[in-house]
C-alpha cells in the first residue's frame, strides 16, 4: 500500500494533485494573512484616530487651563488691588473717628466753660 501511494505521488497526476493541494494550502494560508492584516490595519487606522482625538482633547483643555490661569491671575490682582483699597478706607476711617473724637471732646470741654456774658448773667440773678 505504500508503494502504491509512492508509486501514485510519482506520476504525473500525483504530482498535480501535490502542486494543486500545496497551492491551495499556500492560497489559504496568504488569505488568512492577508486577512489578519487588514484586520490589523483597521485596527490601526481605529487607534490613530483615538490617538489624534486625543491630542485634540489635550490641546483644548491645554486652552482651557491657560484660561484659567489667566482669569485666576487677573483674580488675584484685582484681589489685591481692592485689599488696597479697604486697607485705605479703614486707615481713613479711623483717622476721621479720631478726629470726631477730639472735636466730641473739645465742644464737651467747651460747654462747660463760661464767658463773660455767662458770668454777668448768673450775677444779675437774684
Amino acid at each position: 500500500m505504500m508503494q502504491a501511494a509512492m508509486s501514485f505521488l510519482a506520476s504525473r497526476l500525483g504530482m498535480v494533485a501535490i502542486a494543486a493541494v500545496l497551492g491551495f494550502w499556500l492560497g489559504y494560508d496568504a488569505a488568512s494573512k492577508g486577512a489578519a492584516v487588514r484586520a490589523l490595519r483597521a485596527e490601526n487606522q481605529s487607534l490613530q484616530r483615538e490617538v489624534n482625538q486625543a491630542r485634540s482633547d489635550l490641546a483644548r483643555m491645554n486652552t482651557a487651563l491657560q484660561q484659567a490661569k489667566n482669569e485666576n491671575d487677573a483674580l488675584s490682582q484685582l484681589q489685591q488691588e481692592l485689599q488696597e483699597k479697604v486697607s485705605i478706607y479703614v486707615a481713613e476711617l479711623e483717622a476721621q473717628r479720631a478726629a470726631a473724637a477730639e472735636q466730641a471732646q473739645a465742644q464737651a470741654t467747651d460747654a462747660c466753660r463760661l464767658d463773660r456774658n455767662d458770668v454777668r448773667r448768673l450775677r444779675a440773678i437774684k
